[in-house]
């Protein structure tokens, strides 16, 4: 088994441990009880991660609920969690971070979507220079 194929699969027990169950490259899961403007920043963001050749997969299933976006392409390894969260407040944010920041999750990053632009290119470009870790 080469290196990297060891690294991955330790990457992939250590999800399966913290009872994290990610489809990477299964595609944007979309949601109608999400506003449009919940699921554009959804979409950006999972637009972003295969820019930059991230595996990605939306509403990923943990022990604790599901995440709107969980990157597993960080160069360190360790994933990220993309959290949209409407009139996001300071409590909110807490208790998003803390029911999501289990087992190899390096980072749990929440946006409010009234804080991302509404056209494309200027939501990439602030989600990739606010946001998105890597």
């Amino acid at each position: 088994m080469s290196k990297k194929d060891r690294e991955d699969w330790q990457k992939r027990k250590d999800l399966e441990d913290a009872k994290i169950e990610p489809e990477p490259w299964a595609g944007m899961a979309v949601h109608s009880q999400n506003t449009a403007k919940h699921e554009f920043v959804k979409f950006a963001l999972t637009y972003l991660l295969d820019q930059k050749d991230r595996a990605w997969d939306t509403e990923c299933q943990f022990s604790t609920g599901r995440c709107d976006v969980l990157d597993l392409g960080p160069e360190d390894g360790k994933p990220i969690v993309y959290e949209v969260e409407t009139d996001v407040t300071p409590t909110r944010k807490r208790e998003k971070i803390a029911q999501y920041a289990v087992g190899p999750v390096r980072d749990v990053i929440v946006i409010d979507p009234a804080d991302v632009p509404n056209t494309f290119d200027d939501a990439l470009h602030y989600l990739d220079k606010h946001h998105v870790i890597g």
